[in-house]
């Protein structure tokens, strides 16, 4: 196995040894990324050449070696200038030759920025080649201009706080870290840790059209709703959004779907669900709806992804339900997607309650919620006569990014918290706290029924670090008791078990 890395060639020179056509695809491969080539057709290249026929600026050591043997090539010869290469450094390719190499080339494909390489280390350069086109065939389409876009994107704003990040070392908790409303302001670092949200999030294919525009932030004007308060406020909304729904009942022919979509997998939808996404005219969806469920939306229906982004979800909150009653003011049919059931954690009444009070009121269709589904793909059961005998659903972030009082410890109690896992170690640090049993089996379950679904088996004093040290890919929720343990048990010593 080797390690693959993207090398910027242009101005350096190569040696290329022999004559066919394998170096002929060679040299153009070089050509194309801006590389010098000296020929050496007929002999087998010396130590001498690889020491002078280079660049001024490396001592005039050549940048590379390709070497075709022929029958001319003697064995001896061939391993001696391996090794001077080895020596030396230079990185040498010996075509059919494994054995005498230190680098591969893989099979390539390149739209604008965007490379994809395929290498099958030796075990045979066709099979690499029908990999890379069997990729290639499934692969979206305009992945360059998708990269260029988000690519001129990032740079401008990280350029403003002087910050460029590698992206493959950003873990996704550093994007979804807390960011409180009221500590949010319109800066080049917000817009560039929202746009790695989008990145994180958005279906392929829409990334291609994000703007600036798109990483403005929607301000809430007076007259919008806001976040529903005590249980009395909460009566008050209500029965004034059903009384009004009564007396302004809207004669624009519009209709809104609050739709439940499940934990992600498309299997999971409702046959509801999947009827009524067909057949909008406009879909209102949450960040976390995967692409294989959006996929479902005919292409000619417009979707609009909330921007429910660290410290903006008032404001998304807002944008999303203005434009959903503008949509229903033209006589669209409105679908608002929402990520699991809309009535578990999904601000489901606000929106009824705002539509209503409009004079629109929603249908509301069921989800399966991840608070019950994720458990079960993870193998654990909620309930067990004797061992758990009651299930407790909590959030692990309230309104305004608030953290809510620790429900009290009961042994024979599973407790799901869901928006946990990107504040995990705040929250198993205040449990203990609230004197929580520390060795109680905690387990934290990512991308539940989708791919890329992890699990994370271990205990409340352990799982915020197994989550730090594994670095978390969410979305996600963690589940707490020791229903969590019948099934799969942590052997002795182990501090935690992961399963992909």
């Amino acid at each position: 196995m080797g390690f693959l890395v993207n090398k910027n060639i242009k101005g350096s020179t190569f040696i290329v040894n022999g004559e066919s056509s394998i170096l002929a695809r060679r040299v153009n491969v070089l050509q194309k990324y801006g590389a010098n080539y000296v020929s050496i057709p007929d002999r087998l290249v010396n130590v001498t050449e690889l020491e002078t026929l280079g660049r001024p600026e490396v001592d005039h050591f050549v940048d590379g070696v390709f070497i075709l043997p022929n029958d001319s090539f003697k064995e001896d010869d061939l391993v001696a200038i391996s090794n001077a290469c080895k020596k030396r450094r230079i990185p040498l390719n010996v075509t059919e030759r494994p054995d005498l190499c230190t680098f591969t080339l893989p099979s390539t494909y390149d739209d604008g920025p965007f490379q994809l390489a395929v290498c099958t280390n030796g075990m045979g350069c066709r099979l690499a080649n029908r990999l890379r086109r069997t990729i290639v065939s499934m692969l979206p389409k305009d992945l360059g201009l998708i990269c260029s876009n988000v690519g001129q994107l990032r740079r401008k704003y990280a350029d403003k706080i002087n910050e460029i990040e590698d992206d493959d070392n950003c873990p996704p908790e550093n994007i979804n870290k807390l960011v409180l409303e009221k500590d949010n302001r319109e800066s080049a670092e917000q817009k560039l840790r929202w746009l790695m949200q989008m990145v994180e999030y958005y279906p392929i294919p829409k990334l291609i059209d994000i703007s600036e525009q798109d990483l403005q932030v929607h301000s809430i004007e007076n007259n919008e709703p806001g976040p529903i308060g005590s249980v009395d406020d909460t009566l008050e909304v209500v029965q004034n959004s059903e009384q009004n729904a009564l007396y302004r009942k809207a004669d624009s022919g519009g209709s809104i779907s609050l739709v439940g979509a499940g934990p992600g997998s498309v299997k999971l939808l409702t046959t509801e669900a999947i009827e009524l996404m067909k057949d909008a005219d406009y879909i209102l969806a949450d960040k976390l709806i995967p692409s294989e469920v959006l996929d479902l939306v005919p292409r000619k229906t417009p979707i609009f992804i909330a921007k429910k982004f660290p410290g903006n979800a008032e404001s998304a909150q807002s944008e999303l339900l203005k434009m959903g009653l503008s949509e229903l003011q033209k006589g669209s049919k409105v679908v608002r997607l929402k990520q699991g059931d809309p009535y578990i954690y999904g601000r489901g009444l606000e929106e009824y309650t705002f539509f209503s009070s409009h004079g629109y009121t929603p249908h509301v269709v069921p989800g399966i919620s991840s608070a019950l589904s994720a458990p079960l793909v993870a193998q654990i059961s909620l309930t067990y006569r004797s061992v758990a005998t009651q299930v407790l659903i909590c959030t692990g972030t309230g309104k305004k990014g608030e953290i809510l009082e620790a429900p009290e410890y009961v042994a024979t109690r599973t407790v799901v918290f869901l928006m946990a896992v990107h504040r995990i170690r705040l929250i198993t640090d205040l449990l203990i706290k609230e004197k929580w049993d520390p060795d109680v089996p905690a387990v934290i379950i990512e991308r539940a029924s989708c791919p890329g679904q992890r699990v994370i088996r271990s205990t409340l004093k352990n799982i915020a670090s197994a989550s730090e040290e594994l670095r978390s890919n969410p979305p996600g929720l963690l589940v707490v008791g020791h229903a969590c343990s019948l099934i799969h048990k942590l052997e002795e010593g182990e501090l935690w078990r992961v399963d992909e």
